[in-house]
């Protein structure tokens, strides 16, 4: 092993290594690995038949592909000087071997002649330098390479596509056009790994230059910027294609056309949420097989608190899922899969830095904040629609969840206390019917019977309730803040 530092323009220095053995005779295939090109010398005692011999098996145990340059180092005398190097060529079949295994060759005599008609015999330094340095020419040059990890490299790819959408009006693609994309990412990353294999087929480095004394700095060089040994090789690949290719998604085959239906009264609502919810757990589940039913169930929930919203339309709520940032969490757990894969993957191009490395953290479904948006959680929005006090604000929104059978299913302070004043109040007014209330926010019974007189004998429990009414308003106009 020869090594030199070879300075450039910028001070830098370049460590240069250069690792010539001797293949000798049978095992060519462990002898010849990382091998970038070949040199044959010629014997003046064995029979050419015998040579040629050695000469294709080597080539035959070269990695196919491989194109490595090839020379011939003759001693020729003078009987034979007029025969060479078109008898050397003839004689060791030299056009009939692999073109896919040695791509070109060249015939030299190395012995130094004085005169036209004498031979010392002595090799000549320079012809032999010159062979060299058409070896080294005739070389394929190592490739330049990046070591990433699995998970960046598909995040990489698959940013590039998800940053094509609009976070805030995901609910556009469907759920299959984010697996297609994911999915996507995944083969571009299969194609990466195979594409800077495939430019090595001579299986580069060899393994003598990790031999090198710990002690020095080629070998502290060797271990800084060279790739591992046989990161090209079938063993070392098919393990990284076969974890891609196992985290690829099946597609989203539930319906959901029952979203575009809107939601009227809290039933509805109720009964959309749980629809959707299934369907999560189904794909997490079943599906996937991503995680089990208990935690498909936790995450799915997460899924509906921080990644869908209440929306109106017309006159009647809609639950839209944030379809990116629901997928962006499956991805998250898919690409989990990939944590057991402990070598690293070496690719041509160095992989894009990913736009916002939040959205590949891993997902904790135990933090209360959200990781994408600062909008209310949906519990909060469907708390918010539901409520029985209106902000001044919202006053003029075409419609809103006020209905007497929706308020009992509010959880808010405000509205169980509503909900059980109205309650007593009708029970000591029988003939008094409760109504709907209406835009002002003021219950009526019937005409003849009113439920003032009995209002006016609380002035301290209706106080009260008031402060709770206020309290409650307060908390709506905050979380309602952002919109306004």
């Amino acid at each position: 092993i020869w090594s030199k530092w070879v300075p450039d323009h910028s001070d830098a220095v370049t460590c240069c290594l250069s690792v010539i053995k001797d293949a000798g005779s049978g095992n060519f295939e462990k002898k010849l690995a990382g091998a970038s090109a070949v040199l044959f010398p010629l014997s003046e005692i064995l029979p050419w038949d015998l040579q040629r011999l050695e000469l294709h098996n080597l080539v035959m145990h070269l990695p196919a592909g491989a194109c490595v340059p090839l020379l011939i180092l003759s001693g020729s005398n003078a009987d034979n000087v007029g025969e060479f190097p078109h008898s050397v060529v003839e004689k060791l079949g030299l056009n009939d071997i692999d073109k896919s295994r040695v791509g070109s060759f060249l015939v030299i005599c190395v012995n130094e002649r004085e005169g036209p008609d004498q031979y010392y015999g002595h090799f000549s330094d320079q012809k032999l330098k010159e062979g060299l340095r058409w070896l080294a020419s005739e070389s394929h040059p190592q490739p330049v390479l990046y070591d990433v990890t699995l998970r960046e490299m598909v995040s990489s790819h698959l940013n590039i596509c998800l940053d094509s959408f609009d976070v805030m009006a995901s609910d556009k693609p469907s759920p299959n056009q984010y697996i297609l994309a994911f999915n996507e990412a995944l083969d571009r990353s299969m194609n990466d790994i195979v594409a800077a294999a495939s430019t090595n087929p001579t299986g580069w480095p060899c393994p003598e230059v990790f031999l090198l004394d710990y002690s020095t700095a080629e070998f502290r060089a060797v271990r800084q910027f060279l790739p591992s040994l046989g990161w090209s090789s079938p063993e070392e690949v098919e393990p990284l294609i076969s974890a891609l290719r196992n985290c690829k998604l099946p597609c989203f085959s539930d319906d959901i056309s029952w979203l575009n239906r809107g939601c009227t009264n809290m039933q509805d609502f109720e009964s959309q949420r749980q629809l959707l919810q299934d369907s999560l757990i189904r794909y997490l589940t079943q599906s996937t097989n991503v995680m089990n039913w208990m935690m498909a169930t936790k995450e799915a929930d997460v899924m509906l608190k921080k990644c869908t919203r209440l929306e109106l339309r017309d006159r009647d709520y809609r639950l839209v899922p944030y379809w990116q940032l629901i997928f962006r969490r499956v991805f998250n757990w898919q690409l989990n899969k990939l944590a057991s894969i402990t070598c690293k993957a070496y690719v041509l191009d160095q992989p894009h830095a990913t736009s916002n490395p939040a959205f590949f953290e891993k997902p904790d479904f135990e933090s209360s904040a959200p990781h994408f948006s600062v909008h209310p959680s949906l519990d909060e929005m469907v708390e918010v629609s539901c409520s029985p006090i209106v902000s001044k604000r919202v006053k003029s929104s075409p419609r809103s969840f006020q209905d007497v059978s929706l308020m009992t299913s509010v959880s808010s302070a405000a509205g169980i206390a509503m909900f059980d004043y109205l309650e007593e109040e009708k029970s000591r007014c029988s003939p008094i019917q409760v109504q709907p209330v209406n835009d002002s926010g003021i219950y009526h019974g019937r005409d003849d019977l009113q439920v003032v007189p009995i209002v006016e004998k609380q002035p301290d429990r209706l106080s009260k309730l008031l402060e709770q009414c206020n309290a409650l308003q307060d908390e709506i106009e905050k979380k309602l803040s952002i919109y306004f």
